[in-house]
């Protein structure tokens, strides 16, 4: 059928460890959480990003049946507002959204840029 492309997935590389991590940051503010006046679902969120792939939420043993490697992982708190949990969907989503542009300049800094400064004067 011409007309049609097939696209070739590439290969997704590994990527380096962050520096930082949203867990990292609500491990440092600790018990000041409670203290910020969020209510009881943004509570409940920050502390499974807190949790996310710790012995918190359990884990399981991989094991490699070729070369006998074995592997702890930790269950994830598959938030959907989980940067660790949604990070491939996140990738994918680009991906494919990549796939579908057009081969020509984009200027979506200036056109931001542009709106942001319209709002503020007129606001």
């Amino acid at each position: 059928m011409s007309g049609f492309k097939t696209i070739k997935k590439q290969p997704t590389q590994p990527k380096s460890q962050p520096q930082y991590e949203v867990a990292d940051v609500l491990n440092k503010l600790g018990s000041k959480l409670e203290d910020l006046g969020l209510n009881s679902w943004q509570l409940r969120t920050l502390f499974a990003l807190k949790k996310c792939r710790t012995s918190a939420l359990g884990g399981h043993i991989d094991a490699c049946d070729e070369c006998g490697n074995i592997s702890i992982s930790y269950n994830s708190c598959r938030n959907r507002h989980c940067p660790k949990c949604q990070g491939r969907n996140r990738e994918d989503w680009i991906q494919t959204r990549e796939t579908e542009l057009l081969p020509v300049p984009y200027f979506t800094h200036f056109l931001l840029f542009v709106l942001i400064v319209f709002v503020i004067r007129f606001a």
